[in-house]
């Protein structure tokens, strides 16, 4: 099987003023880092590597790749220098990704690995333009309190660790999040987050169980909810997903049309990243009750290593998980990956995943998944 996906994303946000005075004080230490356009978003403190703030955030870095192809960046600058002038003159930061992802398997059935799980999380074959993000996020009491309302991914918020980014890192979904939750999409929610004694949290968030990143009509199937919450710590707002150890509770309605019973469950996460930020490890375990989930009960553990100057990026995880049926067999899945930054504007990424005993699949032991990732920022 060979599968070639693509998919364009935009991002928009307007700037919000700046908050209290410690983060102010970490947006003037950021600012230090070498920017291409001098942005640093603020999206409060509460999201991951994945949300449109951090996003844009984390593209505006100025790369020191090893190869260095300056035809490719300079076909940029006119481009870079009208972001520029948007951000100076009237404080709107936007920015634009191009991804592509293509996949083969060693082995298949009917074309299909008889694997639970994704491979390619976030890319398909939707045609057209998907709106992900649309939603209003607002700070109070000094920019430790924060309310986001509108579409969002919960995704983004919840559970989250550093090395949450499909875009840059890995692909599987069970290596990204944790497959023990009922995996929301984005949808329409009203969330909010509140940071206490400067280094603990807490933060939540209540979704249409129905939602779909592909449309846009809200509570198709009616009242039925997707909650959560999570208590965690870190020891400061801009270490939330560098350094952080959280505890998350979830809940899912019964969602009739989809003939889904209801499902719920536990998951904590930590991770921890060296002080020059060339390490970061991280591990994962979830509990959960309901067929909802692809696990009922998973364990992960990785790292990643930022390698020659770092503009590279190696990536490892091991994941094991126990589906809902119990005549299905345990899964364990493996990812390997080698992100490439080729240009201030272009980075490519090899991977390899090994599913073992996947369980829809009688007659493999092991089927191997590689991958080659493209990646455009403009």
């Amino acid at each position: 099987m060979f599968k070639f996906l693509l998919i364009p994303v935009a991002t928009l946000l307007l700037a919000p003023p700046a908050v209290s005075q410690e983060i102010d004080s970490d947006e003037d230490a950021a600012a230090a880092t070498p920017r291409k356009i001098g942005y640093h978003t603020s999206d409060l403190g509460f999201s991951g590597p994945a949300s449109v703030p951090s996003q844009l955030d984390e593209d505006d870095i100025l790369k020191d790749p090893v190869y260095r192809y300056p035809k490719i960046d300079a076909a940029f600058a006119s481009w870079q220098a009208t972001k520029k002038r948007y951000n100076d003159e009237k404080d709107i930061q936007f920015g634009f990704d191009y991804n592509t992802l293509s996949q083969g398997l060693s082995d298949s059935i009917a074309s299909e690995a008889g694997y639970i799980g994704v491979t390619g999380t976030l890319f398909s074959d939707t045609d057209g333009l998907t709106l992900v993000d649309f939603n209003y996020q607002q700070s109070f009491n000094d920019g430790n309190t924060g309310l986001i309302v509108g579409r969002f991914d919960p995704n983004d918020y919840m559970d989250v660790l550093g090395h949450s980014n499909p875009w840059t890192t890995f692909s599987n979904v069970a290596s990204l999040l944790n497959p023990s939750i009922a995996l929301p999409d984005a949808m329409l929610g009203i969330g909010a987050g509140h940071r206490f004694m400067k280094q603990w949290y807490v933060k939540g968030s209540i979704n249409d169980a129905n939602g779909l990143v592909s449309e846009t009509k809200v509570f198709q199937g009616g009242a039925e909810f997707f909650k959560w919450a999570e208590l965690g710590w870190t020891p400061s707002p801009d270490q939330h997903y560098f350094n952080n150890i959280h505890v998350v509770a979830w809940h899912v309605d019964e969602r009739e049309d989809a003939g889904l019973p209801s499902a719920h469950g536990i998951a904590i996460g930590a991770n921890k990243t060296s002080d020059d930020q060339r390490w970061m490890g991280f591990v994962r375990a979830g509990w959960s009750d309901g067929i909802a989930p692809i696990y009922n009960e998973t364990y992960t553990v990785g790292v990643l290593r930022r390698l020659r100057r770092n503009a590279d990026v190696l990536g490892l995880a091991i994941n094991w998980g126990d589906p809902p049926d119990s005549s299905l067999s345990s899964q364990t899945t493996g990812e390997l990956f080698y992100r490439v930054q080729f240009a201030q504007n272009l980075a490519i990424t090899p991977s390899i995943q090994m599913l073992k005993d996947p369980a829809l699949n009688p007659t493999e032991d092991i089927v191997w998944v590689w991958s080659l990732r493209f990646r455009l920022t403009m």
